[in-house]
């Protein structure tokens, strides 16, 4: 789901998943810095304009001359990555040796106008427990305040910082972890679901073929019982 530093998915949770990166040709964001993430930083853009969404924010970082940038910007529709996440990010604050900055995945969220940031608090989390479940080596969460003291993510401190982690920590990825059924299989899936085999809820991709093994089976054996039943009957009735 992770390679190279990039999510190979399209959606977290039906949230879209954007891969947008910073050019390397900018190397203020995006200094090219190998790291091996440990943790993660939440951020929220402190930006109040109406326009500034995660797109726009995106636009901004791909060209800054500024030494700023993050891993991904979240808002209340999608979820974009701007930088993979075995390089380093200058987003904590604690200098371009600090274990902020070195280390540690920058999540920002935007607080734009118009938008929802609940919503976007729910996709943030959504990133959070998928990198969690792919990446448990950077399971630790930290507030930017965490690396220079700065009043960030400002809303979320107001709110509560152990009022998120509790949100983070209820958040089952698995409930909405799913994978469609194709139509080679939707017979068998039918039978498995009747039979209860099957809760009808597909948790994994060879889940799939099972059932329609299981399903095969299952009709083969009825064939070559209903055979010799035939058989049976025609010699002695």
């Amino acid at each position: 789901m992770i390679k190279d530093g990039i999510l190979q998915v399209k959606e977290i949770c039906d949230t879209p998943v954007l891969i947008d990166l910073i050019p390397k040709e900018n190397r203020w964001a995006r200094p090219g810095l190998r790291m091996v993430p440990t943790s993660k930083t939440i951020h929220e853009t402190d930006n109040l304009a109406h326009s500034a969404d995660a797109r726009m924010h995106t636009r901004y970082v791909d060209n800054t001359k500024q030494y700023v940038s993050w891993h991904f910007t979240v808002d209340d529709s999608i979820i974009i990555q701007e930088l993979p996440i075995n390089e380093n990010a200058w987003h904590a604050g604690d200098g371009p040796s600090g274990k902020g900055n070195r280390t540690s995945i920058a999540i920002e969220i935007c607080v734009n106008d118009g938008g929802d940031f609940e919503k976007a608090k729910e996709n943030a989390i959504k990133l959070i427990k998928f990198l969690d479940k792919y990446l448990p080596q950077a399971e630790m969460n930290w507030q930017h305040n965490h690396w220079n003291g700065k009043n960030c993510p400002k809303r979320i401190r107001k709110s509560g910082w152990k009022n998120f982690l509790d949100k983070v920590e209820a958040f089952e990825l698995e409930q909405c972890d799913t994978y469609p059924v194709p139509d080679w299989s939707l017979e068998s899936w039918k039978w498995a679901v009747a039979i209860g085999l099957n809760d009808g809820i597909v948790q994994n991709p060879f889940e799939i073929q099972n059932v329609k093994m299981f399903h095969s089976y299952d009709k083969y054996i009825r064939s070559v019982i209903r055979d010799e039943i035939k058989k049976y009957m025609e010699q002695n009735l």
